[in-house]
């Protein structure tokens, strides 16, 4: 079946009976039942008719138990209703049990994530041999739906996001910018043991736009400019070197070409990592000290790191 999680994200701000749940959701009811929370203190505001649903009762204290009355012009109609705590205690939809079912389902890992205003965290995806942090999207429209995207610039931050259903122009504009896009209505069911999903695997298809390619590769080749105190430094800096220091940047010289590579790979394929794990990979892939290379390779040469 199904699992009507575009309905659902719509009423996430309801705060009402289970049978006001029950009559909204139909035989859907108990798929959503898992992720409904009941609240401690706080009773719904309206119960609905038992012979005419349509008819909203409003409920009222009445000593121990509660009482639904119907509105005046129903008044002839309709009977009032006399009801318990159980029958009047608000239930709304707990985002932390829609998480970790999220989390189960596409097999993501808890991690620490940064606040993104319109979204909610989920968790780490390692697919692909990449690092996403996966966040939700709670809109439904398509105008809410874009305006989040454009909130999304840096796949670092946030890697892939999950929509209640395929919404076109914000899943291209994310596209371009590197971020995946799932639309949890075309992967997702419901089974009596939980959610069931396939990830539709659209990151990888993703990739950096050209703007930040063209950074990279200035990035890099700043790096290549600056990195070296060899002659292609001029006479200036030829002159203020001392001998030894040239005869250790000549020997250094390869192994730092060959790190400056190193890192670069490293950065395209992971993208989620920090300067210092870089370099440490690059330390240990050329046997090298860290402290040695981190002399010739500085965090400072990467900026956006």
């Amino acid at each position: 079946m199904e699992f009507p999680i575009r309905k659902l994200l719509k009423y996430c701000d309801a705060y009402e009976s289970l049978i006001w749940w029950e009559n909204l959701f139909g035989k859907a009811f108990r798929s959503i039942l898992p992720f409904l929370a009941p609240c401690a203190d706080r009773r719904a505001e309206f119960y609905p008719s038992t012979d005419h649903p349509a008819v909203k009762l409003t409920i009222r204290e009445s000593g121990r138990r509660y009482r639904a009355v119907p509105p005046e012009d129903c008044a002839h109609e309709v009977d009032d209703i006399i009801l318990d705590w159980e029958d009047v205690q608000a239930h709304h939809l707990d985002c932390d049990r829609l998480r970790s079912s999220l989390q189960k389902a596409f097999n993501l890992r808890p991690a620490a994530s940064r606040p993104v205003d319109g979204l909610f965290y989920i968790g780490r995806c390692d697919g692909n041999k990449e690092y996403r942090h996966v966040y939700a999207c709670l809109a439904v429209s398509d105008q809410k739906a874009l305006q989040a995207a454009e909130c999304c610039t840096d796949p670092n931050k946030t890697g892939c996001i999950l929509f209640p259903a395929h919404h076109t122009k914000a899943f291209d504009l994310l596209k371009s910018r590197g971020i995946a896009a799932v639309a949890l209505r075309e992967c997702l069911s419901i089974k009596p043991d939980g959610f069931h999903g396939t990830c539709t695997s659209t990151c990888t298809g993703c990739s950096l736009p050209s703007g930040d390619t063209v950074k990279l590769e200035s990035r890099l080749e700043t790096i290549e400019k600056t990195v070296l105190p060899d002659a292609r430094r001029g006479s200036k800096t030829k002159n203020a070197a001392s001998e030894g220091g040239k005869a250790r940047a000549e020997l250094y010289q390869p192994k730092i070409e060959e790190a400056r590579q190193f890192i670069r790979k490293y950065h395209l394929e992971n993208r989620s990592m920090c300067f210092t794990q870089a370099l440490r990979k690059a330390a240990q892939h050329l046997d090298l000290g860290e402290s040695t290379l981190k002399k010739y390779l500085k965090k400072g040469d990467f900026p956006d790191w």
